[in-house]
């Protein structure tokens, strides 16, 4: 699959092109036939695309100001929130808020997809970003936490709120 906007070839289920982040051409789903004698499990999540929240900025911790983990374009699904990253860390480096492992500052042209699952995550919750940007934080069950914040939202507060609400959901 290729970038429409500007012929990058894609990675296997990209939502984003890594390049000039345009979104991917839309693939019609595979229909995989269910196993003979296997049933969906209710209440189990499908790994189904459910919603586009756009472009964030996405700072390690909790806390008032945070060292910027990256910039990237988030989606939800049932059972992950995945970030297609577009920009590394400013201080070169980040920690991975699952594993406390260092991330290396990616190159321009790498930028890799951020997976983080909802087994893994406490909770979300609305805060403020140096006392005035509406953010929502996402704790980890291992103590660690990112904030985001919708790049490029004038008054993002009510976004924020119902972004919130939406994802507790799938806790």
């Amino acid at each position: 699959m290729f970038c429409g906007q500007c012929g990058t070839q894609l990675h296997e289920g990209a939502r984003f092109c890594h390049n000039c982040g345009a979104p991917a051409p839309v693939q019609a789903p595979v229909n995989n036939p269910p196993v003979m004698g296997q049933q969906p499990v209710m209440g189990q999540p499908t790994r189904a695309f459910v919603r586009e929240v756009g472009k964030v900025n996405i700072f390690n911790g909790a806390g008032a100001i945070g060292v910027t983990y990256g910039a990237g374009y988030l989606s939800i699904f049932d059972d992950r929130l995945e970030l297609q990253k577009t920009a590394g860390t400013s201080a070169g480096f980040g920690l991975n808020p699952v594993s406390g492992m260092a991330i290396a500052h990616m190159d321009k042209k790498s930028h890799p997809m951020n997976v983080w699952y909802f087994r893994d995550i406490a909770s979300i919750y609305r805060a403020k970003h140096a006392g005035a940007i509406s953010k929502f934080v996402v704790k980890f069950k291992n103590g660690k936490a990112l904030s985001f914040t919708l790049a490029g939202a004038k008054n993002a507060a009510p976004q924020v709120a119902e972004l919130v609400q939406f994802m507790q959901q799938f806790l």
